[in-house]
């Protein structure tokens, strides 16, 4: 399997009452450059008569990185939990802001025996973190900034932390990553 970029960055509000997990307020994260998932499971070994008796591996958290071309004022404000001035424009971090839960989904395209398949990915409960914010003067030669947003994945309270299926067409993964934020083909949000 060969894997070859990566789309459709979307995202849709955690909200979780009782034992009852939803989404709403799905999003757009501008166009998708890179994504990094990094699982950080737990492994535990039990060492008995000189050998390995028992193992167990269990997902405790994740790492997320994306690289995405554009975070708007919106998403970023929202993502953070800060709070947005509607007449002024303007966004303010607090130091008890506190960024929100979400569930977050991507599709890629693979290639598998030479045919092309496309991947994608729903985390059901991920916390972006604040972003480095970082600017370089403009040089001879122009080179573009990006946006990274870093994050930690979580478990939602069935204890799944990634959902994936691959599809033979480009439409039906972006529909999919769609239904999982909440987006109905209706409503013709969260598209790139």
């Amino acid at each position: 399997m060969a894997k070859i970029g990566v789309k459709h960055p979307v995202y849709a509000k955690y909200n979780l009452s009782g034992t009852t997990e939803t989404y709403s307020d799905a999003a757009a994260l501008g166009k998708a450059i890179k994504i990094d998932i990094n699982a950080n499971p737990t492994d535990v070994t039990l060492y008995a008569d000189d050998d390995i008796a028992e193992e167990a591996h269990e997902f405790v958290e994740g790492d997320i990185s994306l690289d995405t071309s554009d975070v708007s004022d919106e998403n970023y404000a929202t993502l953070m939990g800060h709070t947005t001035d509607s007449t002024s424009g303007e966004i303010t971090a607090k130091d008890t802001d506190n960024p929100i839960p979400v569930g977050f989904g991507f599709y890629a395209r693979k290639i598998v025996n030479g045919v092309n398949k496309w991947r994608a990915i729903w985390l059901p409960k991920i916390v972006f973190t604040e972003p480095q914010d970082t600017m370089d003067t403009k040089q001879k030669d122009i080179a573009f900034g990006t946006h990274t947003l870093p994050g930690k994945i979580r478990k939602n309270l069935a204890g799944v932390w990634k959902v994936e299926k691959t599809f033979d067409t480009e439409a039906a993964a972006s529909a999919w990553v769609d239904s999982k934020a909440g987006i109905s083909a209706q409503s013709g949000g969260g598209g790139n």
